[in-house]
């Protein structure tokens, strides 16, 4: 959802940012229009940055899939999102993802090195990921089982156990 909540402008300014620090990074934004206003906002500076940053409408679950396994990072600019289902995918997906130090996104990503306090800690914390391939495999590795606390299974087998805990106690 492209929405004002969902902070996308600052995520354009962290990567402008990135950019201006030598690194060829890229923001694609997918979403449907949740606020009219927002929408055009986002696509002005879409404009205005032209090709390295590109806002779309939503896709189909399995293009959506398709399209996160293309890349590496991912950016979740969001303050005190409750969960965000989004960057779990993006986790899922194998993506490296940076998140506001406020909300549950702080829950999925588990890491210190990928969790950013303003636009310039986020840009500080890009750049060295970027910059450090033994560090890019160091959080890969430390992601890759994050996606299984997020999956259908593990939500099933949760509820699961707290009916039964519930049912046994009463």
């Amino acid at each position: 959802r492209i929405s004002p909540e969902k902070n996308i402008e600052q995520a354009i300014e962290i990567l402008r940012q990135v950019r201006e620090r030598g690194f060829d990074v890229s923001l694609r934004i997918v979403g449907h229009q949740g606020d009219p206003n927002y929408f055009e906002q986002v696509r002005g500076l879409c404009e205005q940055y032209g090709a390295w940053v590109t806002l779309e409408d939503a896709l189909p679950r399995e293009e959506l899939r398709s399209v996160m396994d293309q890349f590496k990072y991912g950016i979740n600019a969001a303050p005190d999102e409750p969960f965000g289902i989004a960057l779990a995918e993006m986790v899922t997906a194998g993506c490296i993802v940076f998140v506001p130090d406020s909300g549950g996104q702080i829950e999925i990503v588990d890491d210190h090195r990928l969790i950013y306090s303003d636009v310039r800690d986020a840009v500080d914390k890009i750049t060295r990921v970027l910059e450090t391939e033994a560090l890019q495999e160091t959080l890969l590795d430390a992601l890759d089982g994050r996606e299984q606390i997020f999956s259908t299974q593990a939500f099933s087998s949760g509820l699961q156990k707290i009916v039964h805990q519930f049912l046994c106690s009463g």
